[in-house]
């Protein structure tokens, strides 16, 4: 992988993690936390795309429908559990 594909397929990574952020709303650790997972979901669904031969929409190097696709799961993922600990903490301040 050539680092302009990288730097492209980090972009797309960061671009789906604001997106997210923009729609869910919250804080800076929130962002940083959406960013980080999108961006690692994106490259696990890269491996995964290129090891199983699988493709959705291939765009060059990437395919971008299975890359985009992960990278969304993961980052509901990581909202699920985070929005799960925000509430215990919200429990415990009232009791």
């Amino acid at each position: 992988m050539t680092l302009p594909a990288f730097i492209f397929g980090s972009l797309i990574a960061v671009l789906i993690g604001s997106l997210f952020h923009l729609v869910v709303g919250g804080n800076l650790r929130k962002y940083i936390l959406f960013l980080f997972f999108t961006w690692l979901g994106f490259w696990i669904g890269h491996y995964i795309s290129n090891r199983m031969s699988f493709t959705i929409w291939r765009v060059g190097l990437f395919d971008l429908g299975f890359d985009i696709l992960s990278s969304i799961i993961v980052v509901l993922i990581i909202f699920w559990i985070d929005k799960g600990s925000v509430e215990e903490k919200e429990s415990k301040e009232e009791e």
